[in-house]
């Protein structure tokens, strides 16, 4: 999952520097980290924008949702 959404490198986790150009870190960063996970449950994310990214992980999260009987908060 980590290496379908886009945060490795070289076979290790991506660095402080790409992390921090991702716009992972500062307001809305953790948001966008976890959009990146989430949608990495079932595509590769690598080279989609943000949008994409964010519509993809909003269906996981549904489908998680679903699957563990839950409502929408």
């Amino acid at each position: 999952m980590i290496e379908r959404a886009g945060f490795m490198q070289r076979g290790r986790f991506i660095d402080r520097d790409e992390f921090k150009k991702k716009g992972f870190l500062g307001s809305g960063g953790i948001a966008k980290f976890k959009n990146r996970l989430w949608a990495g449950t079932k595509v590769n994310v690598k080279g989609l924008n943000d949008e994409a990214i964010e519509k993809r992980a909003n269906a996981a999260r549904a489908q998680a949702r679903e699957f563990l009987g839950k409502k929408k908060r």
